[in-house]
């Protein structure tokens, strides 16, 4: 099995790390069931796994009569344990006999670790979890959520809270189901969907609709999207929701319709209907917009002449993205970089949605790829959770998520050298904006052509040769 599966992509890596925790005989089964089914495939030499993992129907029976074989009072421990783990001791005893929580800890069934005073209870493996979060009824998530949420939370982390908080009934925490839902849009949109459709309906103002139609871009349905902005407009009541809604159907148009002229038309609208103090945000969106449309000299005189004055963070970080970007595509690495540690400064010490995290990371580690003179692709360190949600919160996530998008993009640029095919050309070419001129557009996820870059230009009398063509280069989705 080695042997067959010596090359394989970081999704297949983690299936061996994470799922299969080292369990040889999960992961054997793993690997049968993905080949069976087609979800194990090789793509130019290499072993994908797209999407998520599911338990091999084999595997899962084992593991059921395992977590079956216990007294009631446990098995609800450990249908409590499997709306979200881990959980804290304290949260699961207040919900739970601490009888029941020992007879999970003696069978094997769980597992604990301590820490800053804290002990956290899991699952003994993640398949474990996987099959007992399979077997709860909406009934029986319901009942337990309820339960949990009087429960001592303070150590709980946000997304385990929202997911309680949709599972009950009743009036749900609108503020902490939008937060959820915004942290989630970009890495898991039908949850993030899922949260603000919870909200919506108790929100008086238009963030949990907003936050719906964002998610629902994200998702590849606009015109639900369109729907949603519809009943956000109506819930407006100040100037500061009326900015909200209008950046919002700004990014639906540009990045869902494909419309960058519409977009400007709206964000110039916009621009008149704010007082003064808010009117830096849509004056600086049309400098990402102009970037988009394959324009990065325009965009970049944009961007440095709103630099050139006072600016909010939000849109003082989009300046110097779309600055960074223009600088990068016309290769001026010098002066990118400074760029780049500028922008990397502001990620680092103002609080930043994860949708525009994910894109200033993007663009801010290809300049350090692309911009890196020494002949060394540059410090790409591995990640130690495959989840980025944690990373937005933290001072240090950028840091984290740059290293991650520099790890996935050498692994793409290895790929590449081999002559093998990306496996995100096709979702580069479906979502890139648009094309043209040695710097071409760079696409909503950060993929980066680069066709005039003198890294692409040492590459392309080789591609010439066996193709027919220069090659292009990217990265993945960071």
């Amino acid at each position: 099995m080695r042997q067959r599966f010596s090359v394989t992509s970081v999704a297949v890596h983690r299936l061996a790390v994470d799922t299969a925790a080292g369990n040889p005989l999960y992961l054997t089964e793993l690997i049968r069931f993905g080949v069976a089914t087609g979800r194990l495939s090789q793509v130019g030499g290499v072993w994908w796994w797209p999407g998520d993992t599911e338990v091999p129907p084999r595997l899962g029976e084992l593991l059921q009569r395992r977590i079956e074989d216990v007294t009631p009072s446990a098995a609800e421990a450990r249908d409590v344990l499997a709306l979200g783990e881990p959980l804290p001791y304290d949260t699961l005893a207040a919900v739970v006999s601490s009888e029941a929580i020992m007879e999970l800890d003696e069978q094997g069934i769980v597992t604990s670790d301590s820490g800053e005073g804290q002990v956290l209870l899991r699952f003994s493996h993640p398949l474990l979890f996987a099959v007992a979060a399979r077997r709860l009824s909406p009934a029986r998530r319901r009942a337990l959520a309820g339960r949990l949420l009087d429960a001592p939370a303070e150590h709980v982390d946000l997304l385990r809270r929202a997911a309680w908080q949709e599972a009950a009934g009743g009036r749900p925490d609108v503020d902490l189901l939008v937060r959820a839902s915004r942290s989630l849009i970009v890495t898991d949109p039908a949850t993030a969907i899922r949260f603000a459709e919870r909200a919506i309906g108790y929100d008086d103002g238009p963030a949990a609709a907003v936050t719906l139609a964002d998610a629902q871009a994200e998702a590849g349905r606009p015109d639900e999207a369109r729907a949603s902005l519809t009943v956000a407009a109506s819930r407006v009541r100040n100037p500061d929701d009326r900015a909200m809604v209008g950046l919002s159907e700004a990014g639906l148009t540009l990045w869902s319709l494909r419309r960058p002229e519409e977009a400007v038309a709206v964000l110039a609208r916009l621009e008149g209907d704010v007082p003064a103090d808010l009117v830096a945000e849509p004056r600086s969106a049309p400098a990402l917009l102009t970037l988009f449309s394959a324009q990065p000299a325009a965009a970049r005189r944009i961007a440095e002449e709103m630099l050139a004055g006072p600016l909010p963070p939000d849109a003082r970080r989009r300046c110097l993205m779309v600055r960074l970007a223009a600088l990068m595509v016309g290769d001026r690495p010098d002066e990118a970089q400074q760029a780049g540690t500028e922008l990397t400064i502001l990620l680092r010490t103002h609080p930043t949605p994860p949708s525009a995290r994910s894109l200033s990371t993007a663009i801010a580690a290809t300049a350090e790829l692309f911009g890196n003179r020494s002949g060394e692709l540059p410090r790409a360190a591995g990640s130690g959770q495959h989840r980025p949600l944690a990373d937005a919160a933290g001072p240090h996530g950028f840091e984290r998520a740059r290293r991650r998008w520099v790890a996935a993009t050498r692994s793409g640029m290895a790929a590449a050298g081999r002559g093998a095919p990306s496996p995100g050309r096709r979702l580069r070419r479906r979502r890139r904006v648009a094309a043209g001129g040695h710097g071409a557009a760079i696409g909503r996820r950060g993929s980066v052509p680069f066709r005039g870059h003198r890294w692409a230009g040492r590459r392309a009398g080789r591609d010439r040769s066996s193709r027919g063509g220069a090659k292009s280069a990217g990265g993945q989705r960071a």
